[in-house]
């Protein structure tokens, strides 16, 4: 059985949006429709990470691989992204102020866990032995 890091890591992810999202509006700096409107688009992009897992475990992208380039998948949370930051000022406003607010020192340790899920997902795929074996 493979275990992989990216569960765990994909939770972390959206347990800190949701803890600093929390506390920003604890701490006022959101009001109670940009926390809603955060929380809202947190779900659908949790919703769409759940989607892409069972279409993985059921073999759909192998499937749908000859009528359709897998890569969609990767632009259609960019394109949820971007089309609620156009189309609502108060998540624009939320967002701005919830970064704003989040100590940057957090934001480091979010990536550095991000470098670490990566460095997992080479060394589970056995890529290091490929790439050693293509240097030599």
């Amino acid at each position: 059985m493979n275990v992989s890091i990216l569960p765990i890591y994909l939770a972390l992810v959206f347990l800190f949006c949701f803890f600093v999202t929390r506390r920003a509006a604890i701490h006022g700096v959101i009001d109670r429709n940009e926390e809603r409107q955060v929380t809202f688009l947190l779900v659908i992009l949790i919703l769409w990470a759940v989607l892409c897992t069972v279409m993985g475990l059921n073999n759909l992208h192998i499937m749908l691989f000859h009528e359709i380039p897998v890569l969609w998948q990767a632009f259609v949370p960019v394109g949820i992204w971007v089309t609620a930051i156009l189309f609502s000022a108060k998540l624009r406003s939320g967002l701005l102020k919830i970064s704003m607010e989040t100590p940057v020192h957090w934001f480091i340790l979010l990536q550095s866990l991000r470098l670490g899920a990566i460095g997992g997902i080479i060394k589970g795929r056995g890529f290091k032995s490929e790439v050693h074996h293509l240097i030599r």
